[in-house]
């Protein structure tokens, strides 16, 4: 195969090549890609090490799943979001989601969306509507003033004062409604993924 450092390889090419086994191509990706993957991951853990290591992990990941790439698949959104699985349940795995929360607040948009940043649009929609999808069906499970207070208060932009009017109670009742909504949502979404459960943080909490 001709030097790859003189010329510029198209997502398919790439694609092909790394599928069919072209160590060249592959040697290619790595050297275009690492420099920013580790960036990335260096900014998510706060180490290098840490970071070289999941990247490596990720371009590994791909090697040896090679066989399942598509030819109109996005290899730098696969490996962007790669490293950020990694990191994410690096996190899960040592007990110290709680410990990221409390240093990062997630309502801080432009720290939280930082780990989505490298989702395309079509991928960062699809996640928002997997999320929604959650939440919808988990809302159901609620008594319906419960699920009608949050709904008010988080979708429709309603303050406390209104929702209780609109639903013909009192304050106060209508922030245990919200809270309980939102406690359940938290704790079932942290259990069946982090990541829709961040995103929730991030656009619903």
């Amino acid at each position: 195969m001709q030097d790859m450092k003189a010329e510029k390889l198209s997502e398919q090419e790439i694609i092909r090549g790394i599928r069919h086994g072209n160590v060249g191509v592959f040697e290619y990706v790595f050297k275009l890609y690492y420099p920013r993957l580790k960036l990335y991951g260096t900014r998510l853990t706060g180490n290098e090490s840490q970071a070289e290591d999941f990247v490596q992990e990720a371009f590994a990941g791909v090697w040896e799943k090679k066989y399942l790439l598509s030819d109109q698949g996005n290899l730098k959104a696969l490996l962007f979001k790669s490293v950020r699985n990694k990191y994410l349940n690096y996190l899960e795995h040592n007990k110290v989601v709680d410990k990221y929360i409390k240093a990062n607040d997630p309502n801080d948009a432009s720290q939280g969306l930082f780990m989505f940043s490298f989702l395309d649009e079509y991928e960062f929609e699809d996640l928002k509507k997997q999320m929604m999808d959650e939440v919808e069906h988990l809302l159901d499970t609620l008594p319906d003033n419960c699920k009608k207070a949050f709904v008010l208060s988080r979708f429709e932009q309603l303050k406390n004062k209104e929702v209780a009017e609109t639903l013909g109670l009192n304050i106060k009742t209508v922030e245990k409604h919200i809270s309980r909504a939102s406690k359940l949502l938290q704790i079932e979404l942290r259990k069946r993924d982090f990541l829709l459960y961040m995103l929730f943080l991030l656009l619903i909490h």
